[in-house]
């Protein structure tokens, strides 16, 4: 999940809120180091910026960038857990919600709209629409990608 992202300002401050139920996986993720594979697409100029070349094809995080990330123990079934997150301009829920039911599919992704800022974006995965949960979010594609917007004036 990504907070306090102003898409109007290049230097605005950014922060950036990364959850997951397991806790070794925010251990790993604390790490922020990559495998070739994971940042294949990213151009040359965001590796340079952003990422520090570690051997055996490797790509950490520079420091002041992994400053900018902190992580938190979540669990998604638990909704007034949920209500507690501060709001957000950008939410990233990718290949997750193909591990609940329906009914619980459709309360998230309620909740989670109640999250995002108005202008904000809920990014889930490739196989993942929400449409038949009618969300209070308006589909659109971008390059290839699914997104949902929360309108700026409901």
């Amino acid at each position: 999940m990504v907070m306090g992202l102003d898409q109007h300002s290049p230097s605005a401050p950014v922060d950036i809120l990364a959850t997951d139920l397991d806790q070794r996986v925010l251990e790993l993720a604390r790490q922020a180091v990559y495998r070739k594979r994971s940042v294949r697409l990213l151009s040359p100029e965001w590796l340079e910026r952003y990422f520090e070349a570690l051997p055996g094809e490797r790509w950490a995080l520079k420091p002041e960038v992994a400053a900018k990330v902190s992580f938190r123990c979540l669990n998604l079934i638990d909704g007034q857990e949920i209500e507690r997150l501060p709001h957000f301009d950008v939410i990233f829920c990718r290949n997750v919600l193909i591990y609940f039911r329906e009914a619980r599919i459709s309360q998230l992704i309620q909740q989670l709209a109640r999250l995002l800022t108005p202008g904000g974006w809920l990014i889930v995965g490739a196989s993942e629409s929400l449409l038949r949960y009618a969300p209070p979010l308006h589909f659109q594609e971008r390059n290839g990608v699914v997104v949902y917007h929360k309108p700026l004036h409901e």
